[in-house]
């Protein structure tokens, strides 16, 4: 498994500030939808695999990035299946 985490990172927390700031008061809503690169280049979502999220507030939803982060760097490092396996053994106790 080959991860590569893209983006301006400097912008990042910026942008989910700005979106919290356009909607006081209310959530910061993320959806989250995985898409495949296809034989001819193009990226074609995953129909049917949509996580909505609504953070509570802007440091939340950075807070789920940097999550998010760590987990695909752990499945890269020890496997989709041994991070599966722990986050399931956290989430029980």
């Amino acid at each position: 498994m080959d991860v590569t985490y893209s983006g301006d990172v400097s912008q990042l927390d910026a942008r989910v500030r700005e979106a919290a700031a356009e909607r006081p008061g209310q959530a910061v809503r993320l959806r989250v939808q995985p898409s495949m690169r296809r034989g001819d280049g193009r990226y074609t979502s995953w129909q049917g695999v949509v996580w909505r999220i609504d953070c509570p507030t802007a440091e939340d939803a950075i807070a789920l990035k940097e999550a998010m982060c760590a987990f695909f760097t752990a499945a890269q490092t020890i496997g989709s299946a041994r991070v599966t396996e722990l986050l399931q053994a956290a989430v029980d106790g």
